[in-house]
């Protein structure tokens, strides 16, 4: 399986079974409950992970040991996962312990280096997951860890490989603990300019240069006006049409204004900001410009076509992409049943499920119509007030999150209504100042994203630095070569005059147990014997 260039001439290559034995464990089983009541570490594949092991997730008695193909498996053993996404990973055991049939314990001969071929299985991984099998779970078997083809240079030599790769990979271990802790900053950092813009902090000078920007509330109150006018123009209509006269203007008291925010946070906004409810700033001319997805009897996942209107689940508006191979669709008569439902370019997508939920984006703006679907919120925010941008932003701040998180419900699926939805708060600027943020946190957010990719691909570096380490490694370029070392050639004969001398330990340790079997059974056969004769004498004398 390994891909042997060429190697140097003192040097040999010989499969794993050769030079060492190798054996898979097994599961107790689950409905003898009494199985796993002992204190016998028990190790699933999931629990490698380049590790020592001193501890195991489960425990097994010695009954669970003696019924099932598991086995104990000595502190010091090499362990390598057959199954699934594990297939590769390695670990050493820090203890004696039992493993499952997922595991591969490798038992490697004292004349050989463990560590060196510790590191020589950890250059294979991506070799070993190209040859898993299987549909739901692909894994490798023991037989193919057999076969792998082991470069085996002389023993001073592999030692001397060993405190290198190891050196190196200090070095380079120590930089990428560094760019995975600036790359955890990240979010914080984003974080931190959203923060910085929803508390008025991002464009404080730019307020002082536009003292005469139109202020939010009076952006909410034309708003609000225009809401209530438009429902009285409906009304009125309705009466001309039913042609009744309304006596007097008690008609007017049956409306209904948006919901108005609760439980604000304690912030303080700038003079010429307000809080408001999404109730608030949604586009009064579409009726159902705050809606949920439609509850599953009216869209099943019968009624999904391979075209006609998209789909918008969860997973589309945490991603961003709305469009791909996966993308669900119905057919135009379906969406015009799902019309509450509809979703056009320049909505604002809010996921109501989720660990928590409340993440938004904008959906793009030259996208096709779309239907969301349960656990997703639309919101055609009113231009005239709102910049749609700008709302994504604040819900994907942590002062709207902390919100959201509030009114949360559920355990193992974690929910917020959208009649809870419509009561949090967000802060509102004038239209242009929010204008102006949203360029401000774009022009903040590339920065990052620049540094995000830098990180990224120092990552990506390091990964291809460090199989560079492994292919000189194992090429014999990475250490020099010493002419006095005793060649593989002797070594390898040397482990196997081990191996084999540790098999024939084995088989007479066998024979010495079955002999020592054969007589306890005669021994007790014995005095089985003799027990009888003493009845029959007392029978007689009876």
């Amino acid at each position: 399986m390994t891909n042997i260039s060429e190697i140097p001439l003192n040097w040999a290559n010989v499969i794993i079974e050769t030079i060492c034995n190798t054996t898979s464990g097994g599961t107790p089983s689950r409905k003898n409950s009494s199985y796993y009541e002992g204190n016998i570490p028990w190790l699933k594949s999931g629990e490698l992970d380049y590790n020592i092991i001193y501890s195991s997730e489960e425990t097994i008695s010695e009954s669970g040991l003696d019924n099932s193909s598991t086995k104990m498996i000595p502190k010091g053993t090499i362990l390598i996962a057959l199954y699934g996404a594990t297939v590769g990973k390695l670990a050493v055991l820090g203890i004696d312990a039992a493993i499952n049939q997922a595991i591969c314990a490798i038992f490697v001969p004292t004349s050989l280096s463990k560590k060196y071929l510790y590191w020589f299985l950890f250059a294979q991984r991506s070799k070993l997951l190209n040859l898993r099998k299987g549909g739901a779970q692909p894994n490798i078997s023991q037989k193919i860890i057999n076969e792998i083809e082991v470069i085996l240079p002389p023993l001073p030599e592999q030692h001397r490989i060993v405190e290198k790769i190891e050196e190196e990979f200090t070095r380079l271990d120590a930089g990428v603990a560094e760019l995975k802790k600036a790359k955890a900053l990240i979010p914080k950092y984003r974080q931190s300019v959203l923060k910085s813009a929803m508390c008025g902090d991002l464009t404080k000078e730019w307020r002082a240069e536009n003292p005469d920007a139109e202020s939010a509330e009076v952006l909410l109150e034309r708003s609000l006006n225009n809401l209530r006018h438009k429902w009285e123009t409906e009304q009125l209509n309705k009466f001309n049409e039913r042609e009744k006269v309304q006596k007097n203007d008690k008609w007017k008291l049956k409306y209904r204004p948006p919901i108005t925010s609760k439980n604000l946070p304690q912030i303080k906004l700038p003079q010429s900001w307000i809080w408001v409810s999404p109730d608030e700033i949604k586009d009064c001319n579409d009726p159902y410009a705050l809606a949920i997805g439609p509850f599953g009897s009216n869209l099943k996942v019968s009624d999904y076509q391979t075209k006609g209107v998209p789909l918008i689940f969860v997973k589309n508006i945490r991603s961003g992409v709305f469009q791909d191979d996966n993308t669900k669709y119905v057919s135009m008569d379906k969406s015009l049943e799902l019309k509450p439902h509809v979703v056009n370019g320049g909505n604002v997508l809010i996921t109501k499920m989720g660990d928590p939920p409340g993440d938004a984006c904008l959906y793009p703006k030259d996208s096709q119509k779309a239907i969301i679907t349960a656990d997703c919120i639309k919101l055609n925010v009113s231009d005239e007030i709102q910049d749609p941008l700008f709302f994504v932003y604040a819900i994907n701040s942590d002062i709207i999150k902390a919100q959201i998180l509030h009114i949360t419900k559920g355990v193992a699926q974690k929910k917020v209504s959208l009649e809870r939805f419509k009561t949090i708060g967000i802060p509102l600027p004038p239209l242009s100042e929010q204008h102006e943020i949203v360029s401000e946190i774009e022009r903040r957010f590339s920065v990052i994203d620049e540094v995000e990719r830098a990180v990224d691909e120092s990552l990506v570096r390091a990964e291809s630095l460090r199989q560079s380490i492994l292919k000189k490694a194992f090429e014999g370029k990475l250490v020099p070569q010493d002419p006095d070392d005793e060649p593989a050639s002797v070594l390898l004969e040397r482990i196997l005059a081990e191996k084999k001398g540790k098999k024939e330990e084995a088989e007479e340790k066998k024979k010495a147990e079955a002999a020592k079997r054969v007589k306890q059974g005669k021994k007790s056969k014995g005095n089985e014997k003799e027990k009888k004769a003493e009845r029959g004498q007392t029978s007689v004398r009876s």
